[in-house]
C-alpha cells in the first residue's frame, strides 16, 4: 500500500542521509509530508554553484543581451535562489523586497531590458527542475504529482520577484 513512499523515501536516504528520522513519510494517505521540499531545498543548498553555472551558460548563449552584465544579473540569480529555498522552509517573507527594488533600479540604469532580465528568470526556474531531473530523484507518479504542487509554489515565489523586480525597474 505504501510501497511508493517507502520507496522514496529510501531513495531520499540513500541520496540525502543529513535529512534523517526528522521528517517521516506520512502514512494517512495524504502524501509524503515535506520530504520533496526538504529534498529540494538540499539539493540547491547542495549543487547551487552547478545550477548557477549552467543557468549563466544559457543565458549568455540565448539572450545575448545580457552577457554585458552577466555578474550582476547572476548574483541576482543567487540571491532568487537563497529566497526560493527560504519560501521552500516555509519562511514567510523569502526575499527581501527592498533590495529586489535596489536591482531592478540598477538593471534599468544600466539599460537592460526588463522582457529579457524576465527571461533570464525563468530560465533560473527551468534550471532548478532541469538539475532536479538530471539527478534522477523523482522517478514514481507519486514524485511526480508531489512535483507539481512544489512547482506552483515555486512559481509563485518567482512571480513575486517578477513584482518587485519590476516595482523597481519602473520606478523614478
Amino acid at each position: 500500500m505504501y510501497r511508493d513512499t517507502w520507496a522514496m523515501m529510501d531513495s531520499f536516504m540513500q541520496l540525502f542521509p543529513d535529512l534523517g528520522p526528522a521528517h517521516p513519510a506520512r502514512m494517512d494517505g495524504h502524501g509524503s509530508g515535506p520530504i520533496l521540499s526538504d529534498v529540494l531545498v538540499k539539493v540547491i543548498e547542495k549543487d547551487r554553484e552547478a545550477i548557477v553555472k549552467a543557468w549563466a551558460d544559457e543565458v549568455k548563449s540565448s539572450i545575448p543581451a545580457l552577457a554585458p552584465a552577466i555578474d550582476e544579473i547572476e548574483r541576482l540569480n543567487r540571491a532568487v535562489l537563497e529566497g526560493v529555498r527560504l519560501g521552500l522552509r516555509g519562511q514567510r517573507h523569502p526575499f527581501d523586497r527592498d533590495m529586489l527594488r535596489r536591482e531592478g533600479r540598477s538593471l534599468r540604469e544600466k539599460g537592460l531590458p526588463l522582457p529579457e532580465i524576465l527571461d533570464a528568470l525563468a530560465l533560473s526556474r527551468k534550471n532548478i527542475w532541469v538539475h532536479v531531473i538530471g539527478k534522477r530523484i523523482l522517478s514514481t507518479p507519486l514524485e511526480i504529482y508531489s512535483t507539481l504542487e512544489l512547482n506552483n509554489r515555486i512559481i509563485f515565489l518567482y512571480d513575486k520577484v517578477y513584482h518587485h523586480l519590476t516595482e523597481g525597474y519602473t520606478s523614478p
